[in-house]
Order: structure tokens, then sequence, then C-alpha cells
């Protein structure tokens, strides 16, 4: 058997910032007045990158909790414990549901591609 590895370009994700306090930040700087929160399950933990227009700024984040799934995360900004970011996929619920608001959609970040990779085996012809 041989293996054989397809892939497939799925639609893209788009890291976003998340919040359901009351105050909320005008420009990305604002954010370091305010706790976050932070998911250690991928790279934005540490640093939040923003954009405006060309220009991309990047804010080191100092976080009030920092959690390991994407559903305590939710929850703690539920809770009003701090703004946080998650990619779209683990917040539309709370967000359709209005149970967390968007924050500072004109400076998103540029989605993030994303790929799936599988593999098929198929059998090698007897020789």
């Amino acid at each position: 058997m041989t293996g054989v590895l397809l892939r497939r370009d799925l639609p893209t994700l788009r890291p976003l910032s998340i919040v359901a306090a009351a105050r909320t930040p005008s420009k990305p700087s604002d954010i370091e007045f305010h706790h976050r929160v932070t998911f250690t399950g991928w790279e934005g933990a540490k640093e939040w990158t923003f954009r405006a227009g060309c220009k991309v700024e990047r804010l080191t984040v100092r976080s009030r909790v920092a959690v390991n799934t994407a559903e305590a995360v939710t929850d703690a900004a539920n809770a009003g414990i701090g703004i946080t970011r998650l990619l779209c996929y683990q917040v539309s619920d709370a967000v359709l549901d209005r149970v967390l608001k968007l924050l500072l959609r004109k400076f998103e970040p540029a989605p993030l591609p994303v790929s799936l990779f599988r593999g098929r085996q198929t059998c090698a012809a007897e020789a």
C-alpha cells in the first residue's frame, strides 16, 4: 500500500476580539486599560495583531486569566472578566445569540488561510 496526501482549501478563519462588558475600547491601544483573558491553545495568546489599512499593530497581551479551552475563555468573557480573542468559529454561537459582542472590527487582522490534509491509501500494483 502507498500513501497519497490530499489537500482541500477551506474558508478562511478570522481572529476576533470579543467582550461581554459594557465598556469597550475604540482603538487597539485602548486594550491596555482592560483586563484580558487569553486562550493558550493557539499562538495568539501572547500577542494580538490588529490592522489599520496597510499598517499592522502588535500588542503584547498580559492576561488577567489564561485558560486552555475556548469554552472557558468564552465563559470568562461572558462573566465580564475581560476582553478576549478567539477564532470566529469558536464564538459564532455566542455572538449570534448576542451573549458576546465583537470589538474593533475595523482593526481585525487579515483572515487566516485554512487547508485540510488527509491521507488516502491506495493498493500498489503487485509485481
